[in-house]
């Protein structure tokens, strides 16, 4: 009996001795085993769902981001009441863009050469004389126009005032004073219905009567009384 109690002793602590313990491994998505899966190269999967340790087998997810964002913009309409801009000074620009001369350019219009040279204003024309005037007052404000012209044709020519216009940047068209014209100084200055000759050079002003204060015009110079064909000239602006 005293031999079975210390073979049964015996025996407890052989298997006492050879009891496992079992370490828990973690196998990361390359391969190797580590104690913690905070060892691991990192990579997510795609998926909540897949496989912990094969991302690469789970299908790639896209996830597309929608960010709106609110721009405002300014707006401005033109004085010509439908051009749109985003700067008034666009306004300008766009006015004056097929303006293709300014003073002092020689324009070809037709038989005539003309030069606009300068431009001044005045409230009226006209003089005092034994305190009475003699002339004409403005209801805006007289725009006057040093001109020079030359027939370059071969036969005399009929030059009119009426070859010119006056345009600002609302689209209004104006048309010359003639009447006012009469009373320019010195005598003979106006352009009203005179016949010039091939090669004649004639110097002179037009007048328009304009609202106060135009900030900007053109000139528009017509080829002839019976055409379409004109040319635009920068005058202020």
């Amino acid at each position: 009996m005293k031999y079975l109690i210390l073979l049964l002793t015996l025996l407890t602590l052989v298997l006492a001795g050879c009891s496992s313990q079992t370490t828990l491994k973690y196998q990361c998505v390359d391969g190797t085993f580590v104690d913690s899966t905070d060892l691991c190269s990192s990579k997510t999967c795609p998926e909540a769902n897949c496989p912990k340790l094969d991302c690469s087998a789970c299908p790639v997810k896209t996830e597309t981001k929608i960010q709106t964002q609110t721009i405002t913009k300014n707006i401005y309409i033109c004085p010509d009441g439908t051009t749109e801009v985003e700067n008034k000074v666009e306004c300008t620009a766009k006015f004056l863009s097929d303006a293709n001369y300014k003073l002092g350019d020689e324009v070809i219009a037709g038989n005539f050469k003309w030069t606009f040279k300068n431009y001044n204003t005045a409230s009226q024309i006209g003089e005092d004389v034994f305190g009475t005037f003699m002339g004409v007052k403005a209801d805006g404000e007289f725009l006057i126009i040093d001109v020079e012209v030359e027939n370059i044709g071969k036969n005399a020519q009929l030059l009119s005032d009426s070859y010119v216009k006056l345009i600002d940047d609302q689209e209004r068209e104006f048309s010359t004073d003639t009447m006012a014209a009469i009373y320019l100084k010195p005598q003979g200055s106006s352009f009203s219905f005179d016949t010039v000759n091939p090669g004649i050079i004639k110097k002179g002003k037009i007048v328009f009567d304009v609202p106060s204060g135009l900030k900007v015009a053109k000139i528009k110079v017509l080829s002839d009384l019976y055409s379409d064909s004109f040319y635009n000239i920068k005058l202020f602006g």
